[in-house]
């Protein structure tokens, strides 16, 4: 795998220092029965037992060494495994962040975390302890062989005759042990989507009184990761019982023959103890084998499941030849645009880790032509679904263009790079999205340098700075996950205070007082004329007594402009806008005269 290469290539260093020492490490440790085994023919000859403290000493110097050898290289292998879990999580951090949203919008939240934690923890174990156990393993396996040859070749030859079954055992479980990680780990994926999906919607969930239909899910999704998490202990306890007996029977193997032919002199006490400390010290890093064998696969499995990630190429990304611009003004213009809906898989990732997709493709925007001057304010107003929010978010760069062009200051959004356009852009989407830190903070969160002055005045242009000082510490107060202590017409204005603490040429409201009461409303707006009044400002609104003041107003519907003009021009038409228009003030005039006759009822 490219990734295991690349990882091995930037800490060979790490890797090297480590194989030295554990390699060092394990020549010690097979050197110490070499030491008994001359220790016993000392013991035997009563001329040499001088020698015998010499031994001692030697056993205990090894023992030592060896010690600190495994210390140093555990400290450099475990280390350069930790270091490539935190340069991976930064990088798949860091990529993730580049992805367009709709990546996100079509696969499962909890499957992106699960990559980003469980998946993670298991590439740290491949390349820590996997790595150096596979290499423990070798290693000793070289040496102890090398040793048992040295002491008598035909009885290493038959104590080997069983490592055939041994062979043919990890052959058996070791590609089902792989499949059924990568079935655990997709468990785990889907059990921590629904989770988040449950915690996220919990306001819902109880509204409806669904709480035992959502458990009954939870429940059917945790059933099913149990049951492959079983099949998969089982396949390690099958194979990590066979890798026992398979050890077993090297050892009464050593004690059979190996015994026969110290009664018949073949071999001395000293050689037979020795040769059987080699076997002994081979039979763990053969039962490790089982263990290893898991590691790697769950590692490789969930190596393979994060570079699926990290090999989707962004689709919204800077051209090339992006023209080096300071600044924009804000004059606006879409050409011919059309862009369609088609949940098409991003590059490079495959279809089955994102959410069902709709079949039916549908054009969300056909052949749009429409200027807007600098300075100017346009009301965007239309059906529910008749493209809105998609052209907002395709002048952000949200949605790249399929057809046509849009100019800012008569550049193509498409060769200007992305920060250029952000940074110019004030944006207040629909779904109002507060991060779990102060107001200050949030109001502040896109200007690099912000200043208490900006965030104030943002904030009172908002009308929100009143409403903080009731707040328990000001604008300074912890707003909790997606701002759960506000209001939504608090959260609402808070976005907006964000997107005015920018000073930026060109503001886009997304339908941004939907949570606010109609006289809030009008009052941020009327704050907000001093603030738009130079800034090209576009206002997307199912209210249209909110747009009526605009320069122009645009009427969307099914993705095309239906209708154009000012409020009275469009008032002097028998369409959308003019039907809609009379019945949302008459809407409002009988829900005034309901709350007067509640009020007066009150007073009497």
């Amino acid at each position: 795998m490219k990734a295991l290469k690349r990882f091995f290539g930037e800490y060979k260093y790490h890797f090297s220092i480590g194989f030295i020492f554990l390699i060092a490490s394990n020549g010690l440790a097979l050197f110490i029965p070499w030491l008994i085994k001359d220790a016993i023919e000392v013991i035997k000859n009563p001329l040499h037992h001088d020698s015998l403290g010499r031994f001692v000493f030697l056993i205990i110097a090894a023992a030592v060494l060896q010690a600190i050898f495994r210390i140093m290289s555990r400290l450099a292998l475990l280390g350069a495994s930790r270091k490539i879990e935190y340069k991976l999580r930064l990088e798949l951090f860091s990529h993730l962040i580049t992805l367009p949203p709709s990546f996100f919008q079509r696969m499962m939240t909890g499957d992106i975390m699960s990559r980003a934690t469980n998946d993670l923890t298991n590439v740290k174990m491949l390349f820590g302890f996997g790595i150096l156990t596979i290499v423990n393993t070798v290693t000793v396996y070289i040496f102890s062989l090398s040793m048992m040859v040295a002491i008598n070749p035909m009885l290493t030859a038959q104590t080997l005759l069983i490592y055939p079954l041994w062979l043919y055992t990890v052959k058996i479980f070791i590609r089902r042990v792989f499949d059924q990680s990568l079935e655990v780990q997709k468990g785990l994926a889907t059990m921590t989507s629904k989770a988040h999906e449950t915690i996220s919607g919990i306001n819902i969930i109880k509204a409806y009184v669904q709480e035992e239909g959502v458990k009954e899910e939870f429940s059917e999704e945790n059933r099913r990761y149990f049951e492959a998490n079983m099949r998969l202990v089982r396949l390690r306890g099958w194979l990590y019982s066979m890798m026992n007996v398979v050890g077993s029977f090297g050892t009464l193997l050593i004690v059979w023959l190996g015994g026969m032919q110290v009664i018949k002199g073949e071999i001395t006490l000293g050689q037979f103890v020795a040769f059987s400390s080699y076997l002994a010290l081979m039979t763990w890093p053969t039962i490790a084998l089982g263990w290893i064998i898991n590691v790697f696969q769950r590692g490789l499995a969930s190596m393979a499941r994060i570079e699926e990630i990290l090999e989707v190429a962004p689709s919204i990304k800077d051209s090339p030849n992006s023209l080096a611009v300071d600044g924009l003004q804000g004059t606006i213009e879409f050409r011919h645009l059309n862009f369609h809906y088609d949940q098409e898989t991003e590059p490079g990732f495959k279809k089955e880790f994102l959410r069902e997709a709709n079949e039916d493709a549908r054009f969300a925007l056909k052949d749009i032509n429409l200027r807007i001057e600098k300075g100017k304010i346009v009301g965007i107003v239309g059906p529910i679904g008749s493209g809105k929010t998609t052209l907002a978010n395709i002048l952000v760069r949200l949605l790249e263009i399929e057809e046509g062009n849009v100019f800012v200051d008569g550049h193509d959004i498409i060769h200007l790079p992305l920060a250029t356009v952000r940074r110019n852009i004030g944006y207040i989407p629909q779904d109002t999205f507060l991060f779990s830190t102060s107001i200050r903070e949030n109001i502040g969160f896109g200007i690099n340098d912000s200043n208490d002055g900006q965030v104030i005045q943002a904030a009172m242009l908002a009308q929100l700075w009143k409403e903080l000082q009731d707040f328990p510490r000001g604008i300074d107060t912890i707003i909790g996950e997606r701002g759960v202590t506000l209001s939504g017409g608090q959260r609402q204005r808070t976005a907006i205070a964000r997107a005015v603490a920018l000073d930026p040429p060109i503001l886009i409201f997304d339908d941004p007082f939907s949570s606010i009461d109609n006289e809030t409303a009008e009052k941020i707006l009327k704050e907000l004329r001093n603030v738009i009044s130079n800034r090209t400002t576009i206002i997307i609104s199912h209210r249209l007594s909110l747009v009526k003041d605009a320069d122009s107003i645009v009427v969307l519907n099914e993705g095309r402009i239906a209708e154009q003009g000012t409020h009275d021009q469009l008032m002097g038409r028998e369409g959308y806008y003019s039907r809609t228009f009379r019945q949302q003030q008459l809407a409002r005039r009988l829900e005034e005269k309901k709350e007067q006759k509640i009020a007066g009822q009150a007073e009497s």
